[in-house]
């Protein structure tokens, strides 16, 4: 099963999109009004087609605002929209915050990836805590777009993917996901 963590605009839109490729996907959130509103197809954003790509998927999702439920997940995308303030600012505090509360209940072994917009170095940061959890770490480069959303997240151009060692094969079912949507990967260190 794949996780998604955040269901903000770019949690929605990527958890569909994997799950139109039929993978059996997870979305969780803490907010159980908005879990409840996406089980039902109602959705707090618009892009256009989400609607119809969920309709035709929804058989390979779920969204849950328990995080107990993560641990049934083998990839888990950490995919919160960073919030910013009037000057373009990220706010990373809570960013970080919530990665920690996320991987303490991920099961070792996972494939954590952030799909969130962070800093430079912020990923090598983690590292430390992502090893003590025997957990594996990987950052994937987000291109969305707001009104194409659905068709960058279903149809990318190509996916640039960071590791901790690039030289090394991605983590299988991390490959196995990506080479779903058909599109050259590019790795480096990070």
């Amino acid at each position: 099963m794949i996780g998604f963590i955040g269901l903000s605009h770019l949690g929605i839109n990527s958890s569909v999109a994997v799950a139109s490729k039929g993978f059996a996907t997870l979305g969780h959130d803490g907010d159980a009004s908005l879990c409840s509103q996406l089980n039902e197809g109602q959705f707090p954003i618009f892009e256009p087609g989400l609607k119809e790509l969920f309709e035709l998927s929804r058989k390979n999702i779920e969204f849950t605002s328990r995080p107990d439920s993560l641990a049934k997940c083998k990839l888990v995308y950490f995919s919160f929209d960073v919030p910013t303030n009037s000057k373009n600012e990220s706010d990373i505090s809570t960013v970080r915050e919530m990665i920690e509360q996320s991987i303490s209940h991920l099961l070792p072994g996972t494939v954590f990836v952030i799909l969130s917009q962070v800093p430079p170095g912020f990923c090598r940061s983690l590292l430390p805590l992502t090893e003590a959890n025997g957990i594996t770490l990987c950052y994937q480069v987000e291109t969305l777009v707001f009104g194409s959303a659905v068709q960058r997240a279903t149809k990318p151009e190509r996916y640039i993917v960071g590791l901790q060692y690039p030289q090394k094969p991605l983590p299988a079912i991390f490959h196995e996901l990506l080479k779903a949507f058909d599109c050259p990967i590019s790795t480096y260190e990070i």
